[in-house]
């Protein structure tokens, strides 16, 4: 089922990235984001169906992958672009972000010995707000590769795969209101949302 769904996204990404002339396959410059696992594994389909496409057109596309599991970036391409949304032990997390843990008190009762958003949105959330300044790090480096501000680019699209199933969803928020401080005035970019809808064999959890 996760091959059929991969699939059907990975198909309309493809039509919406690119034409049908052969000299030119992307319309406009791009950028693929993969939040959570399993929208990792179909950010990087499309990063190795494109890695075949000329200079040109790989030079106006570019991929970010976000993960709360940090084996994650073993499984991507080597020089990908990829931002662990971790979080650190609740003594230090206290001292370094005091305004988290008075927000969600409940952090201390966390246990970080696992890899992951364990399937809490909170969790998520709460990373994405830790390693905000990281993503808008790689958001701007990103659009400034795609899109060269000095060559008179300033429209860009912006396409955010994630997957409705998972624990990781919980840092789109953070995701979102990067992507709209980068925004500013000098760029013009549109979002497009491929959510993929929870169905039986998309989970790591076997028993799902």
């Amino acid at each position: 089922m996760v091959n059929e769904v991969s699939q059907s996204v990975r198909n309309t990404l493809l039509t919406r990235l690119g034409t049908a002339r052969a000299m030119q396959r992307v319309a406009s410059p791009s950028i693929v984001i993969g939040l959570g696992s399993t929208a990792c594994q179909i950010t990087q389909h499309l990063d190795d169906l494109t890695s075949g496409w000329s200079a040109s057109d790989r030079k106006s596309l570019g991929f970010l992958y976000l993960d709360t599991r940090e084996a994650t970036r073993e499984e991507i391409n080597r020089g990908s672009s990829f931002i662990g949304l971790t979080l650190p032990h609740f003594s230090n997390l206290r001292d370094m972000r005091p305004w988290i843990t008075e927000c969600v008190p409940e952090l201390k009762h966390l246990s970080l010995s696992r890899e992951g958003a364990l399937g809490m949105l909170a969790n998520a959330g709460v990373a994405g707000r830790y390693n905000y300044a990281s993503i808008r790090g790689h958001i701007d480096s990103l659009i400034g590769e795609v899109c060269p501000y000095y060559e008179g680019k300033t429209y860009l699209r912006i396409h955010l795969v994630c997957f409705l199933g998972g624990g990781t969803i919980g840092a789109l928020p953070v995701l979102l209101a990067a992507l709209a401080e980068a925004r500013g005035t000098a760029y013009n970019f549109s979002l497009v949302l491929h959510l993929l809808m929870p169905q039986r064999g998309m989970s790591r959890d076997p028993d799902n």
